[in-house]
């Protein structure tokens, strides 16, 4: 907390570098900049916020303005007509760097969608991007990828020029008014008549490190991404749990495992990489990626179609919703921000969860063993 009154603000001078300043409001927030007389006249330049930027970027930013200025320059005016005519591409890539990776889980979805939609713009000034571009680039993108695919990408581009305003950007964000899609909820999961083929499909995959990886995407009901990077050292066999140290919400999650994720992870640890409990097979130093070939095969096997692998978790909340779970018990297994009053008593005791959970995962194995006894 700052020890300003309402309404002031403090101020912190650098001992090591000169003109650099830290301002503090009586909120907390706290800001760069460097404090010079310029022409003779006070002036301020704002360098970065402190939790976007640290001490060594602000002190190296400020040695540069304080030597612009003793060369008789105004790097406020000039680092605006910079602005102004900034692509599209190095203002994305600070975006990425300086904001996205520090603050964003998921900033490498936004590296993904800006190279699949937004490349086109890389060299375009960012001041000759206007709201009928948006429109019309959100319109197609929508018609040939779907209504998902382009409210993300409006909602980057929204988030991207928000940024630049925030960084003294003068123009104004041409994504604001432009109404998203109107998304239509998807309620896909593997129906019962489905597992049975989906399942020996799967025992025919000869990628085991693949079909590993998606019985336990289907059996914790976590998103893929999670279960891609998971690792050895997340995992407590003994107390059969996995927390994941960050989800898409930004927080922490503690995930109960089924005797059936149990034992495929002591089968797997018998021949275990030292960190990834699905390790690439390209490089050794990473761990599996999106198996979107192999996916289609399996699926091309069992004669099911239009199903996602985002599906999987979906399937998971709706065999404990069949099952009479509650929908509390389903937003806490699969990870779902909850209020603070419940987060409490959520945190006391997971058995509820594991047996929600469990008992869904055994109905999905029922269902998928019901069609070889019928065969036998």
């Amino acid at each position: 907390m700052s020890d300003a009154e309402d309404g002031k603000r403090d101020y912190y001078y650098d001992t090591s570098q000169e003109g650099l300043m830290l301002q503090v409001t009586a909120k907390g927030a706290k800001t760069y900049y460097v404090y010079k007389r310029m022409q003779g006249r006070p002036q301020r330049l704002k360098l970065g916020k402190y939790n976007e930027i640290t001490l060594t970027e602000a002190r190296k930013l400020a040695k540069e303005a304080v030597g612009e200025i003793a060369k008789g320059n105004n790097p406020h005016l000039d680092r605006k007509s910079i602005r102004d005519e900034m692509t599209f591409g190095e203002l994305f890539k600070r975006f990425i760097n300086e904001y996205a990776k520090k603050h964003k889980s998921t900033w490498k979805e936004d590296e993904s969608n800006y190279r699949r939609y937004l490349d086109s713009w890389h060299d375009r000034p960012i001041s000759q991007i206007t709201r009928d571009d948006i429109t019309r680039k959100h319109t197609s993108v929508g018609k040939n990828n779907g209504y998902y695919a382009a409210n993300r990408m409006l909602a980057l581009i929204r988030a991207v020029y928000n940024k630049a305003i925030e960084w003294e950007w003068r123009g104004q964000n041409p994504a604001t008014h432009i109404k998203p899609f109107k998304e239509k909820s998807r309620d896909r999961y593997l129906q019962p008549e489905e597992l049975q083929r989906f399942f020996a499909s799967l025992e025919y995959e000869p990628n085991i490190v693949v079909r590993d990886f998606i019985k336990v995407s289907l059996f914790t009901g976590a998103r893929k991404t999670n279960v891609l990077s998971m690792k050895w050292e997340d995992i407590s066999l003994k107390a059969q749990t996995w927390r994941i140290p960050e989800t898409k919400n930004g927080e922490p999650q503690i995930v109960p495992l089924a005797e059936e994720v149990i034992e495929i992870l002591k089968e797997r640890q018998k021949e275990a990489h030292p960190l990834w409990v699905f390790p690439s097979n390209q490089d050794e130093n990473k761990h599996l990626t999106d198996p979107k070939k192999v996916w289609a095969k399996i699926l091309e096997r069992a004669g099911i179609q239009n199903l996602r692998m985002h599906d999987l978790r979906r399937t998971m909340g709706s065999y404990q919703a069949i099952l009479g779970a509650n929908s509390f018990t389903i937003g806490r297994s699969l990870g779902h921000k909850s209020s603070k009053a419940t987060e409490i008593y959520a945190r006391i005791n997971i058995d509820p969860i594991r047996e929600s959970m469990s008992q869904a995962v055994k109905t999905m194995v029922s269902h998928a063993n019901e069609g070889v006894n019928n065969n036998e």
